[in-house]
């Protein structure tokens, strides 16, 4: 582990300024931790180094991992490309953020938390939603008892996607909704029930709609649906219990994106917003990375929660 004063910064190199690698970028700057932006596009690290001249910035990947005054690397790359450099930034005695999901298969999963093990590295992945207010506060009311005894779990991310950069839509939107379940339900690993899958799409040959079933440990059911080929975004949680449910919109107004819903015994309902913080969630992420290697402690988002995001991945893929 990598323990400091509180006044030290963790030098980070963010590696990839793509789509998602900026928003990376922007957050640790702002946070004070950016070292060094690294893209092998000489254009967009132009661009990058334009717009933050006192960051350091880097075309090679094989220069950071040499750089001794970097702590840390974020990987903000291709999943394909998770385990081989992930791998070689632990080697080269650097913590590692990773973006989800960890990687691509169940067994370079393992290896990559092997070695940041023997190598003593925190390894955190960026299950994004783990850090997200709302889910929190899901979780705080689940916790409170309110709900009652949980019954079931329905996760829904449909949305229509042309880029479809991942190998399907089940490893490209799922590790978000498999992370969100695992927490709500402290850590449990769910068993696969049922799988549906179906390629509706001419774009490619990749499954873009798969629907599945899971069941935890202690006997609460969950539904999982993602889609590349909806035509109206869709990003819903729904979590019942035996006494009220809890409905998550990602796609309303920040008011009323929350809500708990209970009926009396007439079946009439009852609505009530459940306020929480309007917090950017990945600004939450990355402060919990940089507090988790200052403190010394494991991030929430830590190497076993990714293994056992990727072990259902794998498990669907299989009857996939």
């Amino acid at each position: 582990m990598f323990a400091t004063s509180p006044t030290t910064p963790i030098r980070i190199a963010v590696v990839g300024a793509g789509y998602w690698g900026k928003n990376l970028i922007r957050n640790f700057d702002a946070l004070g931790h950016l070292h060094t932006i690294c893209d092998a596009r000489p254009d967009a690290l132009a661009h990058f180094q334009t717009e933050y001249p006192h960051i350091t910035g880097e075309l090679s990947f094989e220069a950071v991992l040499a750089n001794p005054d970097i702590d840390a690397v974020v990987l903000a790359t291709p999943s394909l490309t998770h385990y081989p450099l992930g791998k070689q930034v632990l080697e080269a005695g650097k913590h590692l953020y990773v973006e989800k999901p960890l990687a691509t298969t169940l067994a370079d999963a393992q290896d990559l938390v092997q070695v940041a093990q023997s190598h003593q590295k925190t390894l955190m992945v960026g299950h994004l939603l783990m850090y997200h207010p709302a889910i929190n506060r899901v979780k705080q009311v689940i916790d409170s008892g309110v709900l009652g005894d949980l019954r079931y779990i329905q996760s829904d991310r449909l949305n229509y996607n042309h880029g479809r950069n991942d190998r399907n839509v089940f490893w490209d939107l799922a590790p978000h909704d498999l992370s969100v379940l695992i927490y709500l339900m402290n850590g449990q690993t769910p068993q696969v029930k049922a799988v549906t899958a179906q390629n509706g799409s001419a774009v490619d040959d990749k499954i873009d709609l798969v629907q599945a079933s899971f069941q935890f440990p202690n006997g609460v059911i969950a539904h999982l649906q993602t889609s590349w080929m909806y035509p109206k975004k869709q990003v819903q949680l729904l979590v019942v219990g035996t006494k009220a449910s809890l409905i998550l919109d990602d796609t309303l107004p920040l008011a009323n994106r929350l809500v708990q819903v209970h009926f009396d015994e007439q079946g009439n309902r009852h609505e009530k917003m459940v306020e929480y913080l309007a917090l950017e969630p990945l600004r939450l992420e990355c402060q919990h990375f940089v507090n988790a290697l200052l403190g010394g402690w494991q991030p929430q988002s830590d190497d076993q929660n990714g293994l056992a995001v990727v072990e259902v991945l794998e498990n669907v893929q299989q009857l996939l």
